[in-house]
């Protein structure tokens, strides 16, 4: 979504620039239009980065993110130690990642910060942030998303980068360096990862691309224009995609990735609330055309044999930590799941081997989760199409509003069964009788809109885990 909107303010800066100069698009924009289209809007997409990286960081300001036993942020610290070729000891991993959640926080914080000080400061703090990230060893290695932010950068500084890729082909030394550079820096992030495992070209790429427009920054600035307008409709799209959406009930797709956010249940944010709509309109029907998409309520999903949702949900990849890690997070008190399923549910990865080479400490059995209401009418319909014969137990959640405990263990009426044989043989019942016509599994799948605009994620519940949301993701 970030890249998206980055995307189409380019793309409305270049329809107005031909509606305005009458030009054919079917016509080479020259030189000139093209580093005024850029120009004009460098402002806005500074801004724009200000809004998804403050929010980014924003949204994990909250109970279960500042505690380290739960927070994700000790995850990624322990596992950047595997770089370290001894151990420190014990008291030192200890501190780490006692301070890893106020570590992160302000790291998270400086990005937007650098960028609202200035373009250069500004792409400077990203490109760090990111090839920090992308070398951390799977699975938290997102290199991709880097490389599709920081490529956006150029919209930032045009001028040094073209300049500088200009005079490239003079200094071969300069260019040979950086790719020796981005070579050794492949094989050392590599070594960190499962064998098998296919060959992360993210990193030397976003290594390329950040020694470029770091070197290209190293020039003095050229003389440029008054800094153009900001596009304010743009920014506000923006505002309320990074800030309101996650208040309103956004999950997927909205930047609160890693950030032990309880979009479940009530707010733990210390400031604002979460999933305002789904907690106001639990309590309408589930069938209804408008409502029905935030109605509902949540429901846990207390067992399956769905072989494609439990190979993505809860999403368990604590098996790919190195035993490293492992021994440091579990070391340090910190609870032994780490929850992905939006990598199953995007990029249908495989979540086994080379991925995940080990087994997970959680062990073979079930791991509890509760979903919204959409999200299960959206699997048990994307099921019935597979033709997969299957059986899941559910139970649905009183209110709207509750914690952890609540979460794991409350119950508004019968357990409900639903099985289906593949080819059409259907069943469900609630407490041993036959559901109700409004039952959530005898329900139509949802509108098309809702399914493609409203994914949402399964937050997993762990036993002896019931003080604060889990870091899931």
């Amino acid at each position: 979504m970030w890249v998206l909107q980055l995307d189409l303010l380019l793309l409305a800066a270049l329809l107005g620039h031909l509606v305005r100069s009458r030009a054919s698009p079917l016509r080479p924009l020259s030189p000139a239009a093209g580093d005024e289209i850029v120009q004009s809007i460098g402002p806005t997409v500074r801004a724009l980065l200000s809004i998804f990286y403050f929010a980014a960081a924003f949204w994990k300001v909250n109970h279960a993110f500042l505690d380290a036993r739960y927070s994700c942020a000790p995850v990624f610290l322990m596992q950047q130690l595997d770089f370290l070729p001894f151990d420190l000891p014990d008291a030192a991993v200890s501190a780490i990642a006692s301070l890893a959640p106020a570590a992160v926080l302000t790291i998270e914080f400086a990005v937007p910060a650098a960028l609202l000080l200035g373009r250069r400061p500004g792409v400077l703090a990203v490109l760090a942030l990111h090839l920090v990230i992308a070398i951390c060893p799977p699975p938290n290695n997102i290199g991709c998303f880097g490389v599709a932010t920081c490529s956006r950068l150029f919209l930032l500084v045009p001028d040094e980068t073209s300049a500088f890729l200009a005079a490239l082909p003079s200094r071969p030394r300069t260019a040979a360096a950086a790719v020796a550079a981005a070579a050794a820096l492949l094989a050392l992030t590599q070594s960190m990862h499962p064998p098998g495992s296919p060959v992360d070209l993210a990193v030397p790429y976003l290594f390329l691309l950040g020694a470029t427009y770091a070197l290209a920054l190293r020039s003095p600035p050229p003389p440029r224009p008054s800094a153009a307008p900001l596009r304010l409709a743009h920014v506000a799209v923006g505002a309320v995609y990074a800030l309101g959406l996650p208040a309103l009930g956004g999950d997927m797709g909205t930047p609160n990735m890693f950030s032990n956010l309880r979009m479940h249940g009530g707010s733990n944010h210390l400031i604002a609330p979460t999933a305002l709509l789904h907690r106001w309109l639990h309590a309408a029907p589930a069938a209804d055309g408008t409502r029905g998409a935030f109605a509902g309520g949540l429901v846990r999903v207390e067992a399956s044999t769905l072989r494609t949702l439990n190979a993505m949900y809860p999403g368990d990849l604590s098996g790919s930590f190195s035993a490293r890690t492992r021994r440091r997070l579990q070391q340090v008190g910190h609870h032994p799941g780490f929850f992905v399923p939006m990598t199953g549910r995007t990029a249908a990865l495989d979540p086994g081997p080379p991925f995940v080479p080990h087994a997970s400490p959680l062990g073979e059995a079930f791991v509890p989760y509760t979903l919204r209401a959409l999200e299960l009418r959206r699997l048990l319909a994307e099921a019935r199409r597979g033709g997969e014969p299957f059986s899941l137990a559910y139970s649905r959640l009183p209110g709207a509003e509750g914690d952890e405990a609540w979460r794991a263990t409350a119950r508004d009426g019968p357990q409900v069964r639903v099985s289906d044989d593949g080819v059409g043989g259907r069943n469900c019942t609630a407490g041993g009788r036959p559901c109700a016509e409004d039952e959530l599994a005898r329900l139509p799948e949802p509108a098309y809109v809702a399914q493609r605009l409203m994914f949402s994620k399964p937050y997993p519940i762990l036993e002896g885990w019931s003080e604060h949301f889990l870091c899931s993701e």
